[in-house]
């Protein structure tokens, strides 16, 4: 879902960017910790200073980071390795 982006502060000294940008989690939830973990899984530039990115939250979030440690886990036990070294053995 598209969520809202709240700018907050003051613009630099160019007055085009404000101090800080931040997604809104208090129009779809009423406290931000009911959002639980966020998984970033994209990010990319739209146009000038403006940023798009993709990620999924709560048990999305969390099933996402155990598929990934599956994989993981599938690459480590074919390199014979653990998961802390695969970039080393690769």
């Amino acid at each position: 879902d598209e969520v809202r982006v709240v700018s907050m502060g003051r613009p630099n000294a160019q007055g085009k960017i404000p101090f800080s940008v931040e997604l809104c989690g208090g129009t779809h939830v009423s406290q931000t910790g009911e959002i639980g973990l966020f998984r970033l899984l994209s990010d990319s530039a739209v146009s000038a200073g403006v940023r798009r990115i993709e990620g999924v939250a709560g048990a999305t979030a969390l099933a996402h980071l155990t598929q990934a440690e599956g994989r993981l886990a599938s690459v480590a036990q074919a390199l014979k390795t653990t998961p802390a070294e695969v970039d080393t053995r690769v």
